[in-house]
């Protein structure tokens, strides 16, 4: 099986239980953490995607693994009051907001940057515009069909 599509099953599966179990960003969000590895998917060139998967799975699997990776940050001002951590995925995500990886969705960018930030409740708020736009977006633009 090609490893994007397996990527793609877990992305789903994730923003399936993002809306069932919590509506939006919530702890513990099962990430398939070690099934697919967002960091690498989000450092990977689009033209390198596109040789994988529809023109069309480019943007879920962009969105999708930065998703799993802010859920890493969300978990961590659960847990310790910040995203200060030096865990694995937290560094991945912060090399990649300083490096430009999520300039093509800004929303998605802010949320890293506050997420990395001091204000929590400014954080939860982008985080909850991110939900809407990318995870029930997604859901809403399936629903309308082609």
């Amino acid at each position: 099986m090609n490893p994007m599509d397996d990527a793609i099953r877990h992305i789903l599966y994730m923003y399936r239980d993002m809306a069932e179990s919590y509506g939006g960003f919530g702890h513990n969000v099962d990430t398939s953490l070690g099934r697919f590895d967002a960091a690498a998917i989000v450092n990977l060139p689009d033209d390198a995607l596109a040789r994988h998967v529809a023109p069309r799975d480019v943007e879920l699997l962009r969105t999708g693994a930065a998703i799993a990776l802010l859920c890493d940050v969300s978990d961590a001002w659960d847990e310790a009051g910040s995203a200060a951590g030096n865990g694995l995925r937290l560094i991945a995500a912060r090399l990649a907001l300083q490096r430009g990886r999520f300039d093509a969705f800004p929303d998605i960018a802010r949320a890293f940057a506050l997420g990395f930030g001091h204000d929590e409740s400014a954080f939860r708020r982008q985080l909850a515009a991110v939900y809407e736009r990318h995870v029930r977006g997604y859901f809403a633009r399936l629903a309308a069909g082609p």
